[in-house]
């Protein structure tokens, strides 16, 4: 692929699968258990940065041009492997078990990063750090009905998934809603206070700057700046912008 670099056009990825249908041998002799099998499978497969991630990009607009996004030609694909563990059952000819443990470890994987205002550009495509996780599926099949001229079946199906960052070289990054660090696991979601109810409800730290402060039409106190208010984002080009609070700014873990 032409997206990475001129070194790592080319990558192999495989697949594998074995599955030992138990409840078929002779030997086999459970009560009201129809059909048993194991299975174990594992495989590779790799992600692709957008098209413009390895090249120099530039900012045009009526001020002027500015450069954008620093490129990367030594950018690898990100590769992802998966071992999958699965049980199938079949009981009272009627009902439908599947269980399902998969295990995931990513390498490589393609970051946005910001970059040091020296080079004069905002940010550049990485292959920083790795993720691991693990997802366990449960899906039941009841066969209530099989008639000729009418079939019901109804299905339950129950997964959890968790992964974590397990390698990162890079400071930090704390954006939106999210933060990536070494060990931060990837359902934990940061974000902001919000604030209802007025200006009079913001923390001790910000009361002496109130009046960079809004209440917006949803009944949220926002940021807005001195001397605007909530309706002047798109009037004003405020969209985007954001204070500099210091270590009242501090993103919060919501529960």
């Amino acid at each position: 692929s032409s997206l990475f670099g001129p070194e790592n056009r080319w990558h192999s990825y495989y697949r594998t699968a074995f599955a030992y249908r138990m409840g078929q041998e002779s030997w086999f002799h459970v009560p009201h258990v129809d059909e048993l099998k194991l299975r174990v499978s594992q495989g590779t497969a790799g992600g692709r940065p957008d098209r413009t991630a390895r090249f120099e990009t530039w900012n045009v607009s009526a001020a002027g041009v500015t450069k954008g996004q620093l490129g990367n030609s030594n950018l690898r694909p990100e590769q992802t492997r998966e071992t999958e563990f699965g049980l199938d059952l079949i009981l009272f000819n009627r009902l439908s078990v599947e269980v399902v443990h998969a295990r995931q470890q990513t390498n490589n994987s393609l970051v946005l990063l910001p970059v040091s205002a020296i080079t004069g550009y905002s940010s550049q495509w990485t292959n920083s750090g790795a993720m691991a996780g693990h997802t366990t599926e449960l899906r039941l099949e009841s066969q209530i009905l099989d008639r000729k001229n009418l079939k019901w079946s109804t299905q339950l199906i129950a997964d959890r998934s968790r992964s974590k960052i397990t390698e990162w070289d890079q400071i930090c990054l704390v954006e939106n809603i999210s933060r990536v660090c070494k060990g931060t696991s990837l359902r934990d979601i940061y974000g902001f206070r919000f604030l209802k109810g007025g200006r009079d409800q913001l923390l001790p730290a910000l009361q002496s700057r109130s009046a960079e402060f809004d209440t917006n039409d949803e009944g949220y106190t926002v940021w807005v700046g001195a001397g605007n208010s909530w309706r002047d984002g798109v009037a004003k080009q405020l969209w985007g912008t954001h204070p500099r609070l210091g270590h009242a700014d501090r993103a919060v873990r919501l529960e």
